[in-house]
């Protein structure tokens, strides 16, 4: 087994940031249902404690605020990869930018870059709509079943995420929110072949606040579905995948909660598990933090601790399916 080169992590954020910053790029994705982990919107931030919006809404006595409509906690974009329930008040609106990078295989030089660059809007309570351009770059050299290939930052498509908040946690014994997020890509996230794909990943979300403004937790249902063509192909590869994840975070300082998450992910062919792939399990921390004005970012680190191909004999993990490492850095803000 190759050494997994990797980069000092101040290095590798520097590069996201700069890379998502010059704008498009070409995503480099798995074959069907064998995805890793596709990205996320976050959009929400923490809101400042004591923060009013002036709008006459009813408090919510158990977080601690007071006054107007003091949300305290925003948890949508707490948790790294794990999502939160809560959802944007009526009229809010928001950018944000991520980046995921996923690195290592069983051998070879194996790292991707996805990005996405995402405004939101609430039009009520409790239900929000985004619109995303797409993009990614990819180094992928000497891996058993992967063209080699060096790509450059290029546009690979638009997606779209829709959120509907079911019970809010603060006046219901969890939160619990259902996430819906349709993509068209251009290029294959494996190979980097160019073509035409349909994917939309589902989730059910659910949270609760266990220790009143210090200690949160949540529980994420996943249920994704990709399908592809290469160009010149007669037909469609299919794939799905499902996964339980859950997290917890803990405020340590004012505006700033570090956590731990975990995520069980099950890979199979056809869009309703007609064929199973592999499984991985993965773990490592998070870091959420508010950022000067209406600014916030989150950084989580995955490592895959278990897993196994199907078929596969004596290999402690799954590299066929799922990368190694995975890192997601995410930035937004309100206006």
């Amino acid at each position: 087994m190759s050494r997994l080169s990797y980069r000092p992590i101040g290095l590798v954020l520097a590069t996201i940031v700069s890379a998502t910053a010059l704008g498009p790029a070409m995503a480099i994705e798995r074959p069907f249902g064998q995805e890793d982990v596709p990205t996320r919107p976050y959009r929400t931030p923490q809101k400042l404690e004591g923060h009013s919006h002036g709008h006459g809404h009813h408090h919510h006595g158990h977080d601690g605020h007071s006054g107007g409509h003091d949300h305290g906690v925003e948890t949508e974009n707490l948790f790294g990869f794990t999502l939160g329930s809560d959802v944007d008040e009526a009229g809010a609106r928001s950018l944000a930018l991520e980046s995921v990078v996923l690195a290592g295989r069983r051998d070879g030089r194996f790292r991707t870059l996805g990005a996405k660059l995402e405004f939101a809007y609430a039009p009520i309570d409790g239900m929000s709509f985004s619109a995303s351009v797409l993009g990614a770059h990819a180094h992928v050299a000497g891996v058993t079943g992967f063209a080699d290939t060096r790509t450059g930052y290029a546009w690979n498509g638009l997606g779209a995420e829709w959120r509907w908040r079911l019970l809010d946690r603060k006046s219901a014994p969890f939160g619990l929110t259902l996430h819906v997020e349709p993509s068209y890509r251009r290029y294959d996230e494996a190979s980097g072949l160019p073509g035409r794909g349909f994917g939309s990943e589902n989730k059910l979300i659910l949270d609760q606040e266990l220790v009143p403004d210090r200690v949160f937790g949540a529980l994420n249902i996943t249920y994704d579905i990709e399908r592809f063509r290469e160009r010149g192909a007669t037909t469609s590869e299919r794939g799905s995948t499902v996964g339980l994840g859950a997290a917890a975070s803990v405020k340590v300082t004012e505006g700033v909660f570090l956590g731990f998450e975990a995520q069980y992910m099950r890979a199979y062919d056809g869009y309703f598990l007609r064929r199973y792939a592999g499984q991985a399990l993965f773990a490592g921390p998070t870091l959420h933090a508010r950022l000067p004005g209406s600014a916030w970012m989150s950084l989580a680190w995955n490592a895959q601790v278990a897993g196994r191909a199907a078929g596969a004999s004596g290999a402690r993990l799954d590299l066929e399916n799922f990368s190694r490492h995975r890192l997601r850095l995410k930035l937004g803000f309100e206006f």
